[in-house]
């Protein structure tokens, strides 16, 4: 992301021309979102440890969320490209594809499943140090799919916003 944020300050110091000037503020939003992102991605990483075939892997609904969160990135980032191409055909062409519609579809039968899950049996686990059940940590693994596809629809939103400015 600091690579990223450096090629946007080299864009915004280049010459201008005949094409139009880079959008810096834009830019900034898009790569703090992805930032954000990553920064929520580790943290999962660090809650689930070592437990993913326990905490995840084991719950049916697991691979549809894998594929809604797929999804939502790779929508996202084609929308955040197109934009920042400003190629607006392009861009255009992207924004038509959304099929989907905002939220995590999958969230009560993520919580359905951990909750069964929970029932079967609820052993301790570390995060670092600290020892938690394993129902706190899947409370924490919901919020946080729950906050990345938040996160992914509010630069969605952004990004149409803004080039709906443009």
């Amino acid at each position: 992301m600091t690579s990223a944020r450096t090629l946007g300050d080299d864009a915004a110091n280049e010459p201008t021309g005949y094409k139009a000037p880079w959008n810096a503020p834009f830019f900034t939003a898009v790569n703090t979102s992805y930032s954000n992102f990553c920064m929520m991605m580790t943290n999962l990483v660090n809650v689930v440890e070592d437990d993913k075939v326990i905490l995840l892997d084991s719950l049916p609904s697991f691979q549809l969320l894998k594929q809604e969160m797929f999804y939502s990135l790779d929508y996202t980032s084609s929308l955040a490209r197109d934009a920042l191409s400003e190629d607006q055909a392009e861009f255009k062409s992207t924004l038509k594809t959304q099929t989907k519609p905002a939220g995590l579809q999958v969230m009560d039968k993520l919580i359905s499943d951990m909750n069964r899950q929970t029932s079967e049996k609820d052993v301790w686990g570390y995060v670092g140090d600290f020892k938690l059940l394993n129902s706190s940590r899947r409370c924490v693994i919901a919020l946080t799919f729950e906050s990345m596809i938040n996160a992914f629809n509010d630069l969605q939103t952004k990004i149409s916003k803004t080039k709906k400015l443009a």
